[in-house]
């Protein structure tokens, strides 16, 4: 007996038929570095595609980020797996961990070799535009005495082809 293969489902991160993404983040940070008079700014864009991970809709990605302000500016670039736990009527939500290079040690990290965690909860607009809110948390992973970390909240634009 031939059993048909279903097709699978589309990659909720993407919407139907796209392999192809771009993103911009915005976000602000809740950490002064030391001697900074106000918490930094937190600014990203990202190129994904598509995957799995066991079996739930995932995307593979690069991504570039400066922090700006709160005493000391720096920049990372880097890659990251994002997955997607929960999915409803255009709602999603999901977790994500990556592994990034930053340009410099600053006095909260000293350490240029960084760990990035963040969790997000989407809303797919149309087929081909989303917008995200995430909270990510860099730090290193405890590879060196000092690992303070950052945290940084914000909203993220989306767009898949």
């Amino acid at each position: 007996m031939i059993i048909p293969v279903r097709a699978a489902e589309a990659n909720v991160l993407f919407g139907e038929d796209n392999r192809n993404q771009f993103g911009l983040y915005l976000g602000g940070g809740n950490n002064k570095e030391i001697g900074g008079n106000r918490a930094p700014v937190f600014m990203a864009a990202h190129y994904a595609q598509p995957t799995e991970l066991f079996r739930l809709p995932t995307r593979l990605l690069l991504e570039t980020a400066g922090i700006l302000g709160g005493g000391e500016d720096w920049f990372m670039a880097g890659a990251a797996l994002e997955t997607a736990l929960i999915s409803w009527r255009g709602f999603y939500t999901g977790v994500g961990i990556g592994v990034h290079m930053r340009d410099k040690v600053t006095s909260r990290l000293d350490s240029k070799f960084t760990f990035s965690q963040k969790v997000f909860v989407g809303y797919s607009i149309t087929n081909s535009v989303s917008m995200e809110m995430f909270f990510r948390h860099i730090s290193n992973g405890t590879l060196s005495e000092r690992n303070e970390g950052y945290n940084f909240f914000g909203l993220g634009a989306l767009v898949n082809f």
